[in-house]
């Protein structure tokens, strides 16, 4: 006897037994009943006929009296062992059942469909579900510390498969049609939730719990963490850290930026000349979402958040002044972030320094270059023509706002505070000054002379010249010669 045939006569002898319970005889007998019924036909002599046969069909069905259950059947170690070795087999017949009935399903009246459908949900138990999936998850967790690569290596010529023999544009069909179903699904769990407001805030005050626990759970884990010895600690994370793939993460940031590059150029090549696609989408979608917003009421949910920010801060603040020992630590360490950026300045600039003289000074030319001066110098015309504007409509507001500031000013500490910083700060900068001053001044000078042709400004230098010369008590000409 060859293989096939002894796994034939273990399934047959596993359906024997399966027969011998009470679920699958019933099953059978009304079968059999349902065919004889079928067979005899509606006649009065046919039904006669057709008893015999029934009696005898319920004789067979139900002599045994000592039949099992099939929760027993099932409990079997053997049977289920028999039946999963046999699931190929199995499956390829319910598979080809299950593909013709969706045949025939599908050919069915649209109403007939959504009442065999109704039927199901209507039905549906799910009370053992958890407990398959738990059950299903140890299994599973069992096959792979055993085999890590059991089911990728089994599923992915599935997927493959699947991919290729399946057509998406029916799914995509699928759920186009089915946006407002699985719109008005969404609906009506918030209409129901909010018909039964007690359900609707005990259900919202899951979220607290939800956090407190991780909270804990957090806090947990992290007091064990500050716990262990510094060494095993510090040994834990640089464990963690050799068993990142900093290879793999590299990759990952090289496909990003390639994926971004390639957007763009995809965008620009699609695009209209000076419009790339992308830019002309986003003006839309952000068109299409500001039609939306009420800007008075954006307005103020943002003085609400500027307002949460200053109160919380505040609280801080507040928290701090009560515990002067920490504000005196944070005190202690202002610099301690200014002067890393400043180290890493510095440790810029040194590589710049190590570079070749050449490249480098090629590479710093063509990023000063790459400057936009002329947009620039064009932000600050525009800014100077708003300021003009402002000062025509409200001539008074800078200089308002510059007297305000002035008078509150305490110039006794003012002039406390200068007399002796800047003693101390031009003690500490002179070198720097006279080592400068000259070139500066001498720069300054040149800047009151005419020059080769007039722009419009030789008067007025001329007469600040005089001005300046007259303040030092010097004369025209010679006053800055």
């Amino acid at each position: 006897m060859n293989k096939k045939d002894k796994s034939s006569e273990r399934l047959y002898g596993l359906l024997a037994e399966l027969a011998d319970t009470v679920e699958i005889r019933n099953i059978i007998s009304g079968i059999a009943r349902a065919w004889l019924a079928k067979e005899n036909g509606t006649g009065i002599f046919r039904r006669l006929a057709g008893r015999p046969s029934g009696w005898a069909v319920e004789r067979i069905v139900n002599s045994d009296k000592n039949l099992g259950r099939l929760n027993s059947f099932f409990e079997n170690s053997e049977n289920i062992e028999t039946i999963i070795s046999e699931l190929p087999a199995i499956a390829g017949v319910v598979r080809e059942l299950i593909h013709k009935t969706v045949i025939s399903f599908e050919k069915l009246p649209v109403e007939r469909k959504k009442d065999l459908l109704d039927s199901i949900f209507t039905n549906w138990n799910s009370g053992s579900g958890k407990s398959l999936v738990t059950r299903f998850a140890c299994i599973f967790e069992e096959i792979s510390r055993d085999d890590p690569l059991f089911f990728s290596s089994r599923l992915v010529p599935v997927l493959e498969r699947f991919i290729s023999e399946t057509d998406f544009g029916d799914i995509r069909s699928f759920f186009e049609a089915t946006s407002e179903d699985f719109e008005a699904i969404v609906k009506g769990l918030a209409d129901t939730f909010f018909e039964y407001p007690a359900k609707l805030l005990v259900a919202v005050s899951i979220l607290p719990g939800i956090i407190n626990s991780v909270s804990k759970s957090t806090d947990v884990i992290l007091n064990h963490l500050n716990n262990l010895p510094v060494d095993i600690f510090a040994d834990l994370l640089l464990t963690m850290l050799e068993e990142i793939d900093a290879g793999t993460v590299g990759k990952i940031f090289l496909r990003v930026n390639e994926v971004i590059r390639q957007a763009q150029t995809g965008s620009t090549l699609i695009g209209e000349v000076d419009a790339p696609k992308f830019t002309v989408n986003i003006k839309d979608k952000i068109s299409d979402f500001l039609d939306e917003i009420d800007p008075a009421l954006t307005i103020k949910a943002r003085n609400a958040l500027i307002d949460g920010r200053e109160t919380v801060i505040s609280s801080i603040i507040d928290a701090l002044e009560e515990r002067p020992e920490h504000l005196n630590l944070w005190l202690g360490q202002l610099a301690a972030k200014r002067n890393s950026e400043i180290r890493l300045f510095k440790r810029k600039i040194q590589v710049i320094e190590s570079l070749p003289e050449e490249e480098a000074t090629a590479a710093l030319s063509a990023g000063l270059s790459s400057w936009n001066a002329y947009d620039l110098a064009d932000a600050v015309n525009t800014i100077c023509r708003m300021m003009n504007r402002m000062h025509v409509i409200n001539p008074g507001i800078i200089k308002g706002l510059v007297t305000e500031f002035v008078n509150t000013i305490d110039r006794y500490e003012l002039e406390d505070t200068l007399d002796w910083a800047v003693k101390d700060i031009g003690t500490a900068i002179r070198p720097v000054f006279r080592a400068s001053a000259p070139f500066i001044i001498r720069e300054l000078i040149g800047f009151f002379e005419e020059g080769e042709f007039d722009d419009g400004y030789d008067e007025a230098m001329a007469k600040a010249k005089e001005d300046l010369g007259r303040f030092l008590g010097l004369k025209g000409e010679k006053s800055l010669e």
